[in-house]
């Protein structure tokens, strides 16, 4: 389905951006130099493609012919490569091996262009078969052949004083399609399962190229690259046939939105990658546009709850991938209306609320709080974000590490407040969410201070707090309390703890200032506890760290009137 709607994708953009999207038989790749050749076929010069910068060189991009995928042994590209193939040069390698590949990429030349009347194909035969490496070092002009050589930098050729390289001749570019069409018909053919006809197949995909944190020779969405991936006698991509010509469509879809500023977001390491198909070019560039910024937002934690009409009947389709190593992993694909997203995030962001405050951090802030010194895996932040815009649950690591989190002291201040909040409103949320992932409404937990939860948890949660207010208005110089000490073994553990904290604040009450108020509400919990629990599991120390926030909210709000 993935790779169907992206072959549909390319199919569109193919119409609308010919000349920036490779066709068949093409493709887009960073160029760093030229080779200049005299109609006799001897190299002229090298001259520089690249932009020295402050940090590093920048090739220009081109479409040149499609340029294979190499695993390992001798495979030479067509009029674009590197100086092994070229120019038969190598830094720290042996004069034999680089020959043999300038042997292999003037075969390569010679079967593409043999009997092609054009100048700029004679010249390039010409070039093969007179070429001397000896005479590399006179023909760099402000070039630095170092950049070249140790970077394997993409070369190509150009007439001297023609204007376009020798691959965007007409004649030479008709001849690479015949050549490669002649070895489409000898590949083998079976039943694509994204078209479900029976087609030539791809043996190796080709790779993706800027996906955050893949190598720089890029990473495949489909590989079979290992023994014990194959199946039935089928080896590479053989295991799960798909046409050459629908694995070179979804490869530069997929390339095409990883380049598009528009197309893509990036959080930690995984790469969300969006588009809505349209037949109107203008109008898809304002819809895609819009729906980034209101992802950002989604992302960013600011509420996205408007939106013009159009924009939210658009339907969107979402990919997130994650380089693993030389692979693409994908994390999710998701196809929805625009309108569907916004609702989500509104949703989600009722669900974080907390004592009628809107509050919460973006996705990343909010998992730094939760988390602080340890690093979260991109797993985490990428199922977030699904939870958030797609309406989903939340994950369990990130409730039981916000949980974690609260239950650690903190010195008291504006940051402990942002965290200890952050903590909060993921815990309730992922409450809120479990319940309605199993078809239910979550009645105990609310935005407000309620006091009809009898869920234990819940009720000892409101006891600590009331503790902890008793132990701050009769002792207000004591700088560590009952917090620090006692609340995470209280929230665990309360039969250890609460019979200790209660004969406490017995000898305390009479000193606090607000001391019968709160007796009276200690001691209408208490007889709605039947007995403190000698363990609580994870989700009733949830319900204990909200109990305790919204009844400590509750008391100084009652102080402060």
């Amino acid at each position: 389905m993935i790779l169907e709607e992206l072959c549909c994708y390319y199919a569109e953009i193919v119409k609308i951006h010919a000349d920036e999207i490779p066709s068949f038989f093409q493709s887009r790749a960073s160029v760093y130099a030229e080779i200049v050749l005299s109609k006799k076929g001897e190299a002229v010069a090298i001259n520089p493609l690249y932009k020295t910068v402050k940090g590093g060189n920048i090739p220009i991009s081109l479409l040149v012919p499609e340029k294979i995928k190499r695993t390992s042994g001798i495979a030479p590209n067509f009029l674009c490569d590197n100086a092994m193939y070229l120019l038969g040069i190598e830094i720290g390698k042996s004069t034999s091996l680089s020959m043999d590949r300038f042997s292999s990429s003037a075969q390569l030349h010679q079967s593409v262009l043999y009997g092609i009347k054009d100048e700029g194909a004679t010249a390039v035969k010409s070039f093969f078969k007179s070429w001397n490496p000896a005479e590399i070092r006179d023909l760099f002009r402000g070039c630095d052949m170092a950049v070249l050589l140790e970077l394997k930098a993409n070369m190509v050729f150009r007439l001297e004083n023609d204007l376009c390289y020798l691959h965007e001749r007409p004649k030479i570019q008709t001849a690479w399609r015949e050549y490669k069409q002649k070895e489409q018909e000898t590949a083998c053919a079976m039943q694509s399962l994204v078209s479900g006809k029976s087609l030539p197949v791809t043996r190796v995909h080709s790779n993706l190229t800027g996906l955050t944190g893949g190598p720089a020779t890029g990473t495949a969405l489909v590989s079979f690259n290992a023994d014990s991936l194959d199946s039935y006698g089928k080896s590479q991509g053989f295991n799960a046939p798909i046409g050459i010509k629908e694995s070179f469509a979804y490869t530069a879809a997929l390339n095409y939105l990883l380049t598009e500023p528009d197309h893509h977001l990036r959080i930690q390491e995984l790469t969300v990658l969006f588009f809505a198909i349209s037949s109107k070019d203008e109008e898809n560039k304002s819809k895609i546009k819009k729906i980034k910024w209101l992802l950002q937002n989604a992302m960013s934690g600011r509420e996205i709850f408007k939106a013009d009409k159009e924009i939210c009947q658009t339907k969107i389709f979402m990919l997130g991938l994650k380089a693993r190593s030389a692979r693409a992993e994908i994390c999710f694909f998701h196809i929805a209306e625009v309108e569907a997203l916004i609702i989500n995030n509104m949703s989600f962001t009722e669900d974080c609320s907390l004592c009628g405050e809107y509050f919460w951090l973006g996705i990343g802030d909010l998992l730094g709080r939760i988390y602080k010194n340890e690093r979260f895996s991109p797993a985490v932040a990428s199922r977030f974000y699904q939870s958030v815009l797609f309406g989903e649950n939340l994950p369990y690591s990130v409730f039981q590490m916000a949980l974690l989190q609260f239950k650690k002291p903190y010195p008291a201040g504006s940051e402990q407040q942002k965290t200890e909040h952050c903590c909060i409103a993921v815990i309730k949320a992922y409450f809120i969410r479990s319940k309605k992932y199993k078809g239910e409404t979550e009645k105990e937990v609310t935005g407000m201070l309620n006091v009809e939860n009898k869920n234990a948890g819940y009720l000892l949660g409101r006891m600590f707090a009331c503790l902890e207010k008793v132990q701050k208005e009769s002792a207000p110089e004591i700088n560590t309390g009952i917090k620090e000490r006692y609340f995470s073994s209280a929230c665990s553990t309360p039969a250890r703890v609460f019979p200790t904290l209660l004969r406490l604040c017995g000898y305390h009450i009479h000193k606090a200032k607000y001391g019968d108020y709160l007796d009276r509400i200690i001691e209408e919990l208490f007889q709605s506890v039947d007995a403190f629990p000698t363990f609580l599991n994870a989700e009733s120390q949830g319900y204990f760290a909200i109990g305790y926030y919204q009844q400590r909210h509750e008391l100084y709000q009652k102080k402060n009137a």
